[in-house]
């Protein structure tokens, strides 16, 4: 049964939903396709990958390790490491009736683009700060890059959001990186990523390496400030706990492609793909016994020799030959908002029936969030 907070959640993101439309698209990605030089041959690290990003929403980027999530995240902002290369596809930015191709701007375009339009959050924190300038100094180059010269203004801005991400900015603004702890560093940068007001913010495993509590912090204060300043957020994670309470869409990934996208109540509470219901499977929930728990036979594909037809049916229980080891399939609609590339959803929809029967409850109507056990647990005094 839904508590009152998570049926207004619900009627919130219904409310978002109905008011999309094309005038509501803040980033439109098609086509596109990032490889990896390599000795054996290029990396296919994003392949064909295709999606929206709205206003005011939250779309996770889940999967295991490899499959692409941070090569995608890192691609849209035009920041790759040299030996990597977009091969195709385009990256479109909309914003006050205008759209920009991203992927075709020069040198000057990216610099306004990456932290005026679209900033990232990475995730090494302690990496991403120069150790011999003070928090201070680093806003106010951040700013100046980007031609804002008050130092007033700057300050007061930098004050402003370090309060907003419940940090003492007498406390930090003077001290360097190293002085601060893992969740005071995490925290830092994301006002640091906030200090232009960009339209999206994408954070990559942005509660890595911190401490539960911690975590917990991080999850509350970017929903906050998400309701609070209406960004876009897009975010990479492995923690489902905290995909089922950050998001309103979440995007499935396998083999450096988009495997599975939908609402987040739809991806946790109804999977159509067989990869996406074998992460459910294998995740510890607060209601069912740890022994049902079942893990994802086999390996990732190598990405420079990828499988014929689908990536996943070497490892698939739902596998028929023929069509899934020839045809690989697009991401076909199998629900209201959700599409998954499966020739033999049916099936994953019906084994989940069997399976919700045989238990004799329903939880379709139950927060995705509740059903995780969350590797964050709720604080005493927070919701």
């Amino acid at each position: 049964m839904q508590t009152r907070s998570q049926q207004q959640r619900r009627q919130d993101r219904d409310a978002q939903v109905a008011a999309r439309g094309a005038d509501g698209v803040v980033l439109s990605v098609r086509g596109l396709s990032v490889e990896y030089r390599a000795r054996r041959g290029g990396v296919k690290a994003v392949r064909n990958v295709d999606f929206d990003l709205y206003k005011g929403e939250s779309l996770a980027l889940i999967g295991e390790s490899g499959c692409g999530k941070t090569t995608l995240a890192t691609a849209l902002v035009r920041l790759l490491v040299r030996m990597a290369t977009i091969s195709e596809g385009e990256v479109l930015y909309h914003r006050d009736g205008k759209t920009v191709d991203v992927l075709a701007l020069n040198e000057g375009g990216m610099r306004h683009f990456r932290w005026k339009e679209c900033a990232m959050v990475f995730q090494g924190a302690l990496n991403a700060f120069n150790p011999v300038l003070t928090i201070a100094r680093q806003f106010q180059d951040t700013a100046q890059a980007h031609g804002l010269d008050d130092k007033a203004e700057i300050d007061r801005r930098s004050r402003d959001l370090l309060r907003k991400v419940q940090l003492d900015p007498d406390r930090v603004l003077p001290s360097y990186p190293f002085e601060l702890s893992g969740g005071m560093r995490q925290r830092v940068l994301m006002a640091l990523a906030l200090l232009l007001e960009p339209q999206i913010i994408i954070l990559d495993e942005p509660t890595t390496a911190l401490d539960i509590l911690t975590q917990r912090n991080i999850i509350d204060m970017l929903n906050g400030l998400r309701k609070e300043l209406g960004f876009t957020l897009l975010f990479v994670s492995h923690d489902l706990a905290m995909a089922a309470e950050l998001a309103d869409r979440v995007a499935t990934m396998y083999a450096g492609r988009i495997i599975e996208l939908g609402d987040v109540y739809d991806i946790f509470n109804a999977p159509r793909h067989p990869y996406t219901y074998g992460l459910m499977k294998a995740t510890p929930t607060l209601h069912d016994d740890a022994s049902e728990m079942v893990s994802i036979e086999g390996s990732p594909p190598d990405l420079i020799d990828l499988p014929p037809g689908c990536k996943f049916h070497p490892r698939c229980a739902f596998m028929e030959e023929g069509k899934c080891t020839t045809e690989d399939p697009p991401l076909l609609e199998v629900g209201k908002r959700h599409t998954a590339a499966c020739w033999f959803w049916p099936k994953v929809e019906a084994t989940i029936e069997e399976e919700k029967a045989a238990k004799g409850v329903s939880r379709l109507n139950e927060a995705p969030a509740e059903q995780l056990q969350a590797s964050a647990p709720q604080v005493e005094g927070r919701a």
